[in-house]
């Protein structure tokens, strides 16, 4: 089964930012770790700070400091300068220089640029508007069909009204008249109004309009005189007008740019072509 074009788009999307986390993570760490390395090393080791760096380790109980003009420290009666202390001891030297620098807020670096972040602001902004572009065009798309659906509903509206008046017409001076081509304007009329029941869920207006399709001004039994069809033809062709008149507001409603909402109803097949008696 194909996949929806807004699913797909939204895997693709959810696949680079997996990508770009995957690839971006390592490279900001490695790079935030070598900034603090680079800022370490410059700051603590500079002549200026080599003597708060070694009370500061003492402080922390890492050293003892020395006096003599050879060694800055001593560890465990070993002396060292404070470059040897750093590759001996590599994670307390980072520790004295880290409280050390922390005595000077001024000496916070500067952040680094995040690739991970910097590609996310690149990304990002075409996913969004991608997204929004094919909502945008399933919108039209969807408001296209209403408008067509709209207009064909019209149409065979038209087309039933008119076969209706003109079978009417010819059956008050002939019982035997032929229903066949209002039969089927009839039937296609009834097929528009399912459509419309599918598209938008069931309305009771629907229903009404679906009974009062088939025209019938004889009812069952023996053809009526022609005076009696004379007096049916007045009240069949405004049982036509009722219901064409209810497809028209029905049309108008789905038409409004917020249409209240169709009461549902479980849906239901085409129709057969409605049976048209005369």
């Amino acid at each position: 089964m194909r996949m929806p074009r807004g699913a797909a788009l939204f895997r693709f999307a959810t696949l680079v930012f997996c990508v770009l986390a995957v690839l971006g993570a390592p490279r900001a760490a490695a790079a935030g770790d070598g900034a603090d390395d680079d800022l370490q090393r410059v700051y603590c080791l500079s002549a200026a700070h080599r003597a708060q760096l070694v009370a500061a380790a003492a402080s922390l109980e890492l050293v003892q400091p020395m006096a003599d003009s050879m060694h800055d420290l001593s560890i465990r009666s070993r002396q060292y300068t404070v470059e040897e202390w750093r590759r001996a001891a590599p994670d307390d030297f980072a520790r004295a220089c880290s409280a050390l620098m922390a005595t000077v807020p001024q000496l916070k670096p500067a952040d680094e640029p995040n690739p991970l972040l910097s590609a996310l602001d690149v990304v990002l902004p075409l996913v969004a508007g991608s997204l929004l572009t094919l909502a945008v065009q399933r919108l039209d798309a969807r408001a296209n069909r209403r408008q067509q659906q709209r207009e064909e509903l019209r149409r065979a509206a038209a087309r039933y009204r008119l076969a209706a008046h003109d079978y009417v017409d010819a059956w008050v001076d002939d019982p035997g008249t032929s229903d066949a081509e209002v039969s089927r304007t009839a039937f296609e009329l009834a097929a528009e109004l399912e459509k419309v029941r599918h598209a938008r869920g069931g309305h009771e207006r629907v229903d009404r309009i679906l009974a009062a399709l088939p025209v019938a001004p004889g009812g069952e039994g023996a053809p009526p005189n022609h005076a009696e069809r004379v007096a049916l033809r007045g009240r069949e062709l405004r049982r036509v007008a009722e219901t064409v008149g209810e497809t028209e507001a029905l049309i108008r409603d789905d038409g409004r740019p917020f249409p209240r909402p169709f009461r549902r109803s479980a849906r239901r097949p085409l129709p057969q072509a409605p049976e048209v008696r005369g």
